[in-house]
């Protein structure tokens, strides 16, 4: 319901759509950087110009290929996530962190953390070290899945 009322809301939402509705849907490539900032710019504005989700950000800012790519980055890690889950058995809860794992369970927090960080802010796919540590992250989750050392 917040996302059709702003009473009780942080103004997101209402960011979201009113960015969204602005966006010239002609557009394949975006506005380009800080493309949030141009689309929400009013004199009267109740709330800050910045659109604080990376998928809309990416959209608006690199149109639909930038969208398509952050989608893939998601379903990627969603893919990835649920199959070590299931493959290595972790919901029996009998994970244990040791030096072996500590890379993998290291990675595993980032990426989770930035994965769903990017629903309400938009610094994954603005500020690149957020988005270098969510890439590495996964390359290091990838490159260990098909490891032992989860038992």
């Amino acid at each position: 319901s917040r996302f059709y009322t702003t009473p009780h809301s942080s103004g997101r939402t209402e960011l979201w759509k009113k960015s969204l509705n602005r966006y010239d849907k002609q557009k394949i490539f975006g506005y380009g950087p800080q493309a949030d900032r141009v689309l929400l710019y009013d004199q009267d504005h109740k709330y800050s110009n910045n659109v604080s989700n990376a998928a809309i950000y990416a959209f608006l800012s690199g149109g639909y290929p930038a969208l398509i790519c952050i989608i893939l980055i998601y379903f990627y890690f969603g893919y990835l996530a649920i199959n070590i889950f299931v493959r290595k058995k972790l919901y029996k809860f009998s994970f244990q962190i040791n030096k072996k794992n500590s890379l993998f369970v290291a990675a595993l927090t980032f990426s989770i953390f930035f994965m769903f960080r990017s629903i309400i802010e938009n610094s994954f796919s603005l500020f690149s070290i957020d988005f270098l540590i969510t890439i590495f992250s996964l390359f290091i989750i990838e490159k260990f899945k098909n490891k032992t050392f989860i038992n």
